[in-house]
């Protein structure tokens, strides 16, 4: 049995431990005053280096905290490269440096445990794999991890009462037996570890707390009717990347044929194939 820490809470935790104290490391001190500093040099220009970066992501507001999309955008790769340019171009100190690497490692860390793909343009967001170079990444990410300490702003000691780093070092141990045992004992060939996470489920039951009210104890029936419109809602969603918007009425059919129940010998019994034009309408 392989117990794995939530690879999304934990790197909220991160963040948080960062905006609250400075975090030192093998590479300096990341303080999350360089964040900041950055934001606030980006706002004077009109084109800015980290234009993922809002209020929300500097001054964290109530409920804020709880996102993991602020915390990834925050500890990303695109947050690294523009604080190594403001270094580079002097804009910023040499010190800043140790942030950049900060963020950098952990948007590496996270990518390991977000693979939902067997290719891409993102080594380390691809599946794993024997040839894949992740464990490879991880084995010195875990060396990294072993530096890391907050110092109290008072005594100086180190404080040991954040336990997101030690669930980091976890949540590795835990990926690294996980592979091995499907890799040598099941024969599989990769890994996508985006499915090792519980936030989709966790989003499958708000989407259905959502229907009616908010319930925090639906009954059967109100959980399969909300299921049911979930489903349907989802149907109706285009394609991100398309030009188009789906045709409501050639629905109708479509999941008439599908549903079990209908005995309506007018329609097929499984849809054929209708050409483009009658399928889509494309938007103006």
């Amino acid at each position: 049995m392989c117990f794995l820490t939530p690879p999304p809470h934990l790197l909220k935790n991160v963040r948080n431990a960062l905006y609250r104290y400075n975090i030192r490391h093998a590479d300096g001190v990341a303080k999350w005053s360089n964040i900041s500093d950055l934001f606030k040099q980006d706002l004077a220009k009109k084109y800015q280096l980290a234009p993922r970066l809002t209020t929300k992501h500097v001054e964290l507001p109530p409920f804020c905290q709880m996102k993991v999309k602020l915390a990834s955008q925050v500890l990303s790769h695109s947050t690294a490269a523009a604080l190594h340019t403001h270094v580079a171009i002097g804009s910023m100190s040499a010190e800043t440096t140790a942030t950049a690497v900060f963020c950098q490692n952990f948007n590496d860390l996270f990518d390991c445990f977000n693979s939902l793909s067997t290719s891409g343009k993102v080594r380390l967001l691809t599946a794993i794999s024997n040839t894949s170079g992740h464990m490879r990444k991880l084995n010195a990410l875990t060396d990294w991890l072993k530096t890391v300490k907050i110092p109290d702003p008072k005594t100086g000691n180190d404080m040991s009462k954040f336990r997101c780093f030690s669930g980091w070092l976890q949540a590795i141990q835990a990926l690294q037996k996980l592979w091995a045992v499907v890799s040598l004992h099941e024969g599989a060939r990769f890994l996508l570890t985006r499915w090792l996470n519980q936030d989709t489920l966790e989003h499958f039951f708000s989407i259905i707390r959502s229907r009616g009210g908010f319930r925090d104890n639906p009954t059967p029936y109100e959980f399969l009717h909300a299921f049911k419109q979930a489903s349907f809602n989802h149907l109706l969603l285009p394609a991100c990347s398309g030009n188009y918007s789906i045709d409501v009425a050639q629905l109708v059919p479509i999941l008439l044929a599908a549903d079990p129940c209908c005995h309506d010998t007018s329609l097929p019994t499984r849809p054929n194939v209708i050409n483009s034009s009658a399928c889509v309408t494309a938007d103006r």
